[in-house]
C-alpha cells in the first residue's frame, strides 16, 4: 500500500531545517485512499526514514489532501 502511495506521489510541503536531515511530506494514494507519508532523506548513506504514515483528516485539509485548510 505505501509502495503505491510513494511511486505514484508528489511532495507537498518541505521542511529542509528538520534535524537530523532535511524532511518532506508526500502526498499519495493507496488504492483510492489519499495518504500522507512523512519522510526524511539521509544522502550520506542513501536513505529514505519513514517517519509516519497517516490518512488525512479532510476537516484540516482542502479537497485533494495536499493543501491545508486556513485555521481562522
Amino acid at each position: 500500500m505505501r509502495r503505491t502511495a510513494c511511486a505514484g506521489g508528489k511532495a507537498i510541503e518541505h521542511y529542509p531545517d528538520d534535524t537530523p536531515y532535511p524532511s518532506c511530506l508526500w502526498m499519495g494514494n493507496a488504492d483510492t485512499n489519499p495518504l500522507h507519508i512523512v519522510f526524511a532523506d539521509n544522502p550520506a548513506d542513501s536513505e529514505r526514514i519513514v517517519i509516519t504514515v497517516y490518512r488525512p483528516d479532510p476537516a484540516q485539509w482542502e479537497v485533494g489532501f495536499a493543501t491545508r485548510r486556513k485555521t481562522p
